[in-house]
């Protein structure tokens, strides 16, 4: 079983990192006029935090719990479903053996793991997608962007979007 969830890890981490550039190209593409119109660089640089910030705290903890629930989640719910109609459970239920602690705790804590790894992959493509588009689309200055990322996104907003995604953890097994 613990196999199987690693495939299934595995192939999460492939969607994710072959997702997250087109999933924020629209989020690039909203920020790109306001900065390209903007006239000085800090505005630029204004416009591309912003984006970052509603990428750290909003949008990476529900696109990686959508594609976690999309992907692993239809796949439990469909393994489970096999189980039950092949009478599996019952011959659990018949060995003493718990169910829920044989099947359901595995599969919860891989998700409390993967959620949040994955949460983390998509805030580092979202900020390098954010990189490329401001220093070679835009042409700011590298070094003002990574200093301005610094004092923009915050502690608490990689936290709050830590917890977001513990969160969407849960309930993606749990549904």
């Amino acid at each position: 079983m613990c196999r199987c969830w690693c495939r299934r890890s595995a192939a999460l981490l492939a969607t994710a990192l072959l997702a997250a550039p087109l999933l924020a190209a629209p989020a690039l593409a909203q920020t790109a006029a306001p900065a390209a119109a903007a006239q000085t660089e800090h505005d630029k640089l204004f416009a591309l935090f912003a984006k970052s910030d509603q990428d750290s705290l909003k949008r990476n903890p529900i696109l990686t719990a959508l594609m976690v629930a999309g992907r692993a989640g239809s796949a439990m719910c469909a393994e489970l479903g096999i189980m039950r109609i092949s009478e599996q459970i019952d011959a659990l239920d018949c060995m003493a053996i718990d169910p829920f602690r044989y099947f359901i705790s595995p599969k919860f804590l891989a998700a409390l793991l993967s959620v949040p790894l994955l949460t983390a992959i998509f805030d580092v493509v979202g900020i390098a997608g954010g990189y490329v588009a401001g220093v070679t689309l835009m042409g700011v200055n590298p070094g003002s962007y990574v200093e301005g990322m610094r004092g923009s996104v915050t502690n608490h907003d990689i936290n709050l979007g830590v917890i977001k995604s513990f969160v969407f953890a849960v309930l993606v097994v749990w549904i």
